[in-house]
């Protein structure tokens, strides 16, 4: 893979990698031991111990598919602002796959990234925090791009499954670097409610009657929007209930 010529920081240095665990544990492996510089870029042509959201395990067959991680250090962010670090970048790799299918595109809360129903795109973030202020960011994004068979996973999808087209990684490893650079200096100039405004005109299943699960029940409400903490908000029968990742499943 090529380092990028388009952007001013992403990707200009860039560690193009076999085989390795895990491409966000190996740039924080490299923070541990190196000065890292922002926009530090590892892309790994297979990983072993890869992991989503929740530490669930990310399937993805070796050279068929985007594995990439970026470091940025947005100290210019407090904590209180996080989760909309978390939609600029859901915002970016959403924007990078619409440059591909002319399918309808969602961001499913928190932020995987869907064509349609089905999930093209994921990605997980891991930050490190100094006092009030973000140090570092790790962002982890595995886009499923020529992978044709998913084991287990009934509602995963490619690229190449939606358009019955192979693509070029570097293609859309440039594009991703170049709507992440975009974003993050939307999150620079502090346009916040910008942000934060288009995460919810893609939102999956916003303002539509839906299914979801928790520990206890199943029901039924409409999503309203996402708060500044992140946590889902539902009506529920009009009254309004706020979720975090690990206490609601999507039906």
């Amino acid at each position: 893979m090529r380092t990028i010529s388009n952007t001013i920081f992403i990707g200009k240095i860039l560690y193009s990698l076999e085989n390795i665990p895990s491409t966000n544990a190996w740039v924080q492996e490299f923070i541990n031991t190196h000065e890292a510089v922002e926009g530090m870029t590892v892309i790994a042509a297979n990983q072993n111990a890869g992991k989503g959201q929740q530490g669930k395990r990310w399937e993805s067959e070796p050279g068929k598919n985007l594995l990439v991680s970026i470091l940025l250090k947005p100290a210019f962010m407090e904590v209180k602002s996080l989760f909309f670090f978390n939609k600029a970048i859901a915002l970016a790799v959403m924007e990078t796959i619409r440059r591909f299918t002319d399918k309808q595109v969602w961001i499913k809360w928190p932020n995987d990234i869907l064509i349609e129903e089905n999930k093209v795109t994921g990605i997980l973030i891991e930050t490190s925090i100094q006092g009030n202020k973000i140090k570092n960011c790790i962002v982890g994004v595995g886009a499923n791009v020529n992978q044709l068979y998913f084991n287990d996973l009934p509602n995963a999808t490619s690229l190449a499954i939606t358009e019955k087209s192979e693509f070029e990684l570097q293609d859309i490893f440039e594009e991703l670097c170049m709507q992440i650079e975009k974003y993050y200096f939307i999150l620079r100039e502090k346009k916040l409610k910008e942000v934060d405004t288009l995460y919810h005109a893609s939102l999956f299943r916003k303002n539509i009657l839906s299914a979801f699960k928790t520990e206890n029940h199943f029901f039924e409400g409409i999503i309203t929007g996402v708060n500044n903490e992140g946590k889902l908000i539902i009506s529920v029968n009009g009254s309004e209930q706020k979720f975090s990742v690990k206490e609601i499943i999507f039906l």
